[in-house]
């Protein structure tokens, strides 16, 4: 079996600015009671728009902190 080198992912710009400033603290756990119809309908269209549910939560709460 021969080993391959891997492919180089190339990232674009806002994503990796994003997982520079998110890296640059440590993570806290937060856990949600969402009905399971919102859910099922929000994780169809981060699905459909390739974007993680984590990132979708920081963001909100980024937006709502920052509102005023």
């Amino acid at each position: 079996m021969a080993l391959s080198v891997k492919k180089e992912r190339r990232m674009s710009s806002g994503k990796s600015e994003a997982l520079k400033e998110v890296s640059k603290e440590k993570n806290a756990r937060f856990n949600a009671n969402v009905p399971e119809s919102l859910y099922a309908k929000v994780k169809i269209k981060a699905a459909r728009e390739n974007v993680r549910l984590n990132d979708l939560a920081i963001r909100w709460m980024t937006e709502w902190v920052e509102e005023d």
